[in-house]
C-alpha cells in the first residue's frame, strides 16, 4: 500500500474499506473457503488494515493467516483486529522460504506494483506445488462520476499532475487491460488461470460519504496534502456542490470487480 495511505490510516478505514474493498473481500474469502484444507497456510499481500484475513477469519476460522503491507500504520489497525502474523515489507521480495504457503491472495495491488513481474516471480515461489494465487482488480466504474470529479480536480491541479499521480502510485494499470499480457506473464510463472470473472458492486450511498471515500482515495489524498488549508476547504465544497447538482444528495455507485484464481502447476 502507497504510503500515501499513511496520511490519516483511521480515515482510510472508515471511509474507504467499507465502501470499497468490503464486499470484494467477502468473495475472495469464499474462493479461499471453498479450496482450503483446514491446516492451510495464507498470506495477504497488500493486507491493509487486514479486510481480506478478518472475512476469510470468519468462514474459516483455523486457517494460518499472515499479513504482508509496507505501511506501519495501516498494520497497526491490522493488529488491533487480532492479527499477529504481520509483515512490514515492500514488494516486490517477500521474505519467505520458498514453498511457505498454500495460498497467497493480493486484492487490488499489482497495479501499484513498479515491478509487477518480479513480483508474480516471487509469489510462486513461495506458493507450494498446486497451491494457489488469487487476485483481484479494478474493473469500469461509473464513467459520469469519476469525469466529474475528475474535471474538479484539474480546477485546483494541471491534468499533467494529475496524471503523474496516477503513474507514480498505479504504474501498472493498463496490466489489466490486456488479458494476454497478463495470461503469458502469469504462464512464465508455471500459473495457470484456473477460472476469471467479474462481479458489479452496486452501493446507495449518501453523497457525504461517497465524497469522503473518494477524498480518501489516491488523488484525494494528493490534493489534501499539496493544497493549503483554504484550498482544500474550497476544493471540498466545490466538489460537493458539483455532484449535488448533477445527483442530488443520494448516489447510487456501480462498480466492477474482476476476479482471477490461478494454480501453480508443478513442474516436471
Amino acid at each position: 500500500m502507497s504510503k500515501l495511505y499513511d496520511l490519516a490510516a483511521d480515515e482510510y478505514e472508515t471511509f474507504v474499506i467499507n465502501q470499497r474493498f468490503k464486499n470484494p473481500a467477502k468473495e475472495t474469502a469464499n474462493i479461499i473457503n471453498e479450496l482450503a484444507h483446514q491446516d492451510s497456510k495464507l498470506l495477504d499481500v497488500g493486507t491493509g488494515s487486514g479486510i481480506v484475513l478478518s472475512e476469510i477469519r470468519q468462514l474459516n476460522p483455523h486457517l494460518e493467516l499472515f499479513g504482508l503491507d509496507n505501511s506501519f500504520e495501516v498494520l497497526e489497525l491490522a493488529r488491533k483486529k487480532g492479527f499477529e502474523l504481520l509483515i512490514k515489507s515492500s514488494l516486490p521480495n517477500l521474505p519467505f522460504l520458498d514453498n511457505s504457503f498454500d495460498f497467497v491472495t493480493a486484492n487490488f495491488v499489482l497495479s501499484h506494483i513498479d515491478q509487477y513481474e518480479k513480483t508474480i516471480q516471487e509469489i510462486s515461489r513461495i506458493i507450494v506445488p498446486n497451491g494457489y494465487f488469487v487476485f483481484t482488480s479494478w474493473g469500469s466504474g461509473q464513467k459520469e462520476y469519476n469525469k466529474l470529479f475528475y474535471n474538479k480536480v484539474i480546477d485546483f491541479i494541471s491534468p499533467e499532475e494529475h496524471d503523474r499521480i496516477i503513474k507514480q502510485h498505479l504504474p501498472n494499470e493498463e496490466l489489466f487491460e490486456d488479458n494476454n499480457s497478463l495470461t503469458n506473464i502469469l504462464s512464465k510463472n508455471n500459473f495457470k488461470i484456473t477460472k476469471q470473472y467479474t462481479k458489479q458492486y452496486q452501493l446507495d450511498l449518501t453523497l457525504s460519504d461517497y465524497l469522503n471515500c473518494r477524498f480518501n482515495l489516491l488523488i484525494g489524498k494528493h490534493m489534501k496534502k499539496v493544497l493549503s488549508p483554504t484550498l482544500w476547504e474550497q476544493f471540498q465544497q466545490e466538489m460537493s456542490a458539483a455532484f449535488q447538482e448533477k445527483v442530488g444528495q443520494e448516489i447510487t455507485y456501480k462498480g466492477n470487480v474482476d476476479f482471477f484464481i490461478c494454480k501453480l502447476e508443478s513442474q516436471v
